[in-house]
């Protein structure tokens, strides 16, 4: 009897985003970013705008600064060719600064959405709406 060798699976639009929830966000493993993140990445969001994996490094490092616990839970991704809307909640405990508020202690947990772009099969660019007036209420 021969053994069969499975032929590695294409990766999808919403395999590539669930992975970097799953590896990057969630486990803090910058390493897998050389693979889903496109070299001329940019993330944009009402508050800020971020350019590179650097940036994204960056920021994902103040964030776990001020929230060790943060937990991206994913609900919905939906795909549209080279696109996709990730439905989310995001929930953490403020421990660190953050926004210049000093650590309360406080539980957060808010919803959210982001529109990613690939391409080359990875992540090039990203446009995040996070609810911060519940994040700040929560805080405060």
């Amino acid at each position: 009897m021969s053994a069969l060798t499975a032929l590695p699976t294409p990766s999808t639009p919403s395999d590539v985003v669930r992975r970097f929830v799953h590896e990057f966000v969630n486990h803090g493993d910058e390493a897998v970013l050389v693979e889903l993140v496109h070299d001329d990445y940019t993330y944009r969001s009402p508050s800020e705008e971020v350019h590179g994996r650097d940036g994204l490094i960056a920021m994902f490092r103040g964030y776990r600064a001020a929230f060790p616990d943060l937990r991206l839970n994913v609900h919905d991704v939906l795909v549209d060719g080279d696109k996709t809307v990730l439905d989310f909640s995001l929930s953490g405990t403020h421990q660190g600064p953050f926004m210049g508020l000093a650590p309360t202690g406080r539980g957060i947990h808010v919803r959210g959405v982001v529109i990613s772009t690939l391409r080359d099969g990875r992540i090039a660019s990203e446009w995040e709406v996070l609810d911060a007036m519940t994040l700040l209420g929560q805080l405060s």
